[in-house]
């Protein structure tokens, strides 16, 4: 019997996590037309795909030590900030990092403030 509740209990847990880290990414947005012409205006030479792998790639390394804070929170200056630190203590590659920060970057200047 014991067994048993164990294993319900375990599952209740995975569940409601996996539910928890669903509203948590969905919080974050996805990518648009208007982050891809952003982007590429601001940087050169950016897809729809590099956008979304820098996305995951947001959500899976920062999400792995905190939960995320939205975007708009902070200005560039501030993100710059955060995500070199960060990165330093985690060891990022620079190629990470920069596509972490392209990402927020075009989250942050294609916001609209009127929502």
């Amino acid at each position: 019997m014991i067994k048993y509740r164990l294993l319900f209990l375990s599952l209740i847990i995975i569940s409601t996590s996996f539910f928890v880290a669903s509203c948590a990414t969905s919080l974050i947005p996805t990518i648009s037309s208007e982050h891809i012409k952003y982007a590429n205006e601001r940087w050169g030479n950016i897809n729809s795909s590099d956008l979304i792998a820098a996305r995951e790639k947001y959500i899976q390394t920062c999400s792995g030590c905190h939960s995320l804070p939205l975007i708009t929170d902070h200005d560039e200056k501030k993100w710059t900030e955060l995500i070199n630190d960060m990165t330093k203590e985690i060891n990022l590659p620079d190629a990470d990092k920069e596509i972490i920060q392209k990402y927020v970057f075009t989250i942050l200047n294609t916001y609209d403030k009127s929502k």
